[in-house]
C-alpha cells in the first residue's frame, strides 16, 4: 500500500517514545493521540486488495513480566477486533498476528494501556492509602482495579470500531470494506498455518474480585486518551 512504510515508521517512532523512561506522561499521551490519527488511514480501494492479499503476515507481542498482565488479558479481544488482528497469549506475553502495521498498532495499544492503567493505579492507591489494607487485600484490589479499567477501555474500543467500520463503509462501499476484512482474515489464517499456530482454550480468570475496585478502575478507564473530537469527529477511528 502506498503509505504503509510511512505508517509503520511513525508507529515505531511513537512506540519508542512511549517506552522512553525519560518521556513525561503528557508526552506519552501525545504519542497516543498521534497514533490514533493513523489507525484507519488505510484507504483501501478495490484495485489495491490484490496487493494486500499478497502481503505477508507477521507476529509480534508485548511482555510485561513473567505473568500475563490483567490489562493485556482483558483488553486482548477488543484490541484484536479493533486492529483486525488475532490475539493469543503465551506465558506472560500478549501476541498478535496480522498485517505488520495492524500488529504494530495492536502491540502499541497494549503497551499504552498497560502503562496508563499502572499510572492510574499508583495514583489511586496512593490517594486512598491502600498500602495499609494488607498484602492479600491489596493484590485483590489491584487486579480488580485493572479488570474494571480493561473492561471499560474495551467497551470504548468496541464503540470506536463500530464508528470506524461505518465510516469505512461510507467512504469505500460495503462490499469493498467487507472484502478487506476477508483478505486480512485469510492472511492471518495463512500465517497461523505456516507457523503451526493453534489457538485454543481460555486464559484462567480471576476468582476473587472487589466490585468497588472494579468500579474505580472503570472510572479511570474513561480517562484514557483514545482520541478526542476534532471538528465534530473523533480522531481515533476517523477517516481524515
Amino acid at each position: 500500500m502506498a503509505n504503509r512504510d510511512d505508517i509503520i515508521a511513525k508507529i515505531r517512532a511513537m512506540r519508542a517514545k512511549a517506552e522512553d523512561h525519560a518521556a513525561t506522561e503528557a508526552e506519552a499521551m501525545a504519542a497516543a493521540e498521534m497514533a490514533a490519527r493513523l489507525l484507519v488511514k488505510h484507504d483501501i480501494k478495490p484495485e489495491e486488495l490484490a496487493e494486500v492479499a499478497k502481503s505477508e503476515g507477521t507476529i509480534s507481542g508485548f511482555r510485561q513480566g513473567k505473568v500475563l498482565h490483567p490489562i493485556a488479558q482483558y483488553t486482548g479481544w477488543a484490541i484484536q477486533q479493533f486492529t483486525e488482528t488475532r490475539c493469543y497469549f503465551v506465558g506472560g506475553e500478549a501476541k498478535f498476528i496480522g498485517l505488520e502495521e495492524d500488529v504494530l498498532m495492536a502491540v502499541y495499544l497494549t503497551e499504552m494501556l498497560i502503562g496508563a492503567g499502572k499510572r492510574a493505579w499508583v495514583a489511586f492507591s496512593d490517594e486512598n492509602a491502600l498500602a495499609k489494607i494488607g498484602f492479600q487485600r491489596l493484590q485483590i484490589a489491584r487486579v480488580s482495579f485493572f479488570m474494571g479499567f480493561a473492561h471499560r477501555v474495551s467497551d470504548r474500543l468496541n464503540e470506536l470500531k463500530e464508528m470506524r467500520d461505518a465510516q469505512r463503509q461510507s467512504a469505500q462501499g460495503s462490499s469493498n470494506a467487507t472484502a478487506l476484512v476477508v483478505v486480512k482474515s485469510e492472511i492471518i489464517r495463512r500465517t497461523m498455518d505456516e507457523q503451526g499456530i493453534t489457538i485454543k482454550g481460555k486464559v484462567k480468570g480471576h476468582t476473587h474480585v472487589d466490585n468497588g475496585m472494579m468500579r474505580a478502575g472503570a472510572a479511570h478507564g474513561d480517562n484514557v486518551n483514545l482520541g478526542r473530537p476534532v471538528h465534530g469527529k473523533a480522531t481515533m477511528g476517523a477517516i481524515e
